[in-house]
This record gives C-alpha cells, sequence and structure tokens, in this order.
C-alpha cells in the first residue's frame, strides 16, 4: 500500500520496469493487427489460414513433446479448460481476426476486438453461469456496444461491414 507521502511505492528501477513491460504488451497487441492486415490484406502475401497455419503450426509442434510428456499428470478437468481456452483465444480466434482484417481497416480491428471483449464476456456469463448483471455494468456494457457500433456505423460498403461483423 502506498501512504500519502508515496513511501511504500515501487522503486524507480521497478517501476521503470513495469512501464516498459507495459509499453511492450501495448506494442505486440496493436501490432499485430498492422502486421496482420498488411500479410492477409490486398496485396498481402499469405491468406488468413496459411498465416494461423504458421503461427500455430509451428508452435503446436514445437511445444508437442511438452504437451506429451506433461499430459498424463494432467486431470480432465485441466484437459478440457484447456481445450476451451484454446478454442477461445487460439487458432479459431486468430483466424476469424485474420479474415476480418482483410475486410475492415486494422485500426478499427484493433479497437473493437479488445474492446467488446467485455460484452462477449458478459454474455457469456449470462449463458453459461446464469450471471445476472447489475444496472451499472449493464449500462457500461451499453456503453460499449454504443461505442462500437459508432465506429462500426461509418463502412463504406458490405465487404468492410463483414469484416465489422468478425470482430
Amino acid at each position: 500500500m502506498v501512504r500519502a507521502d508515496g513511501a511504500g511505492g515501487p522503486s524507480g528501477r521497478r517501476l521503470a520496469a513495469g512501464i516498459a513491460f507495459a509499453l511492450l504488451a501495448v506494442t505486440l497487441w496493436g501490432g499485430w493487427f498492422v502486421i496482420t492486415r498488411r500479410t492477409v490484406g490486398a496485396g498481402g502475401v499469405l491468406g488468413p489460414a496459411d498465416l494461423v497455419a504458421l503461427r500455430f503450426g509451428l508452435g503446436g509442434l514445437l511445444l508437442l513433446p511438452v504437451v506429451l510428456l506433461r499430459l498424463r499428470g494432467l486431470d480432465r478437468k485441466a484437459v478440457v479448460d484447456g481445450l476451451f481456452l484454446y478454442a477461445a483465444q487460439g487458432a479459431p480466434f486468430a483466424l476469424l481476426i485474420s479474415v476480418a482484417l482483410r475486410h475492415a481497416p486494422a485500426g478499427h480491428g484493433a479497437a473493437l476486438t479488445p474492446g467488446t471483449m467485455p460484452l462477449f464476456a458478459a454474455l457469456l456469463g449470462v449463458l453459461v453461469l446464469r450471471d445476472r448483471p447489475g444496472r451499472w455494468a449493464l449500462a457500461g456494457l451499453g456503453l460499449i456496444a454504443a461505442g462500437a457500433l459508432a465506429l462500426a456505423g461509418g463502412f463504406r460498403d458490405a465487404d468492410e461491414l463483414f469484416g465489422y461483423a468478425l470482430f
């Protein structure tokens, strides 16, 4: 806990490292959309499936021995959870976003994809966990939806609208 006089906060070195890692994370996340758009968009050198196959195929081959060695020690729930995470944030997610980036601007994808994740998390919470969001949560989700619609509402043609729908 930080006291009023500032004592107890992170040291200068730790604070600098934290800021550096935060900037790295933002650069990687934001850069992924730009590089993917450049690769799969008009004049790009790969299709969405090719890019995802390279990204996950190579990583999968490299990690296959580790998975095979550790699989026996995992219980069924851990395997099911891992498969769910793979489906939610793995190759299917990357393929969906890569196809979307073929049709819509990278900047919009970089804003819409992480920006609308709370909407989908809330929807899954309602459908799977029977959560009931409160008034403030619903108001926040409504603002997110309004912002997403405002951003995507300026689409140029049906092709771009298709890309927005995939984000």
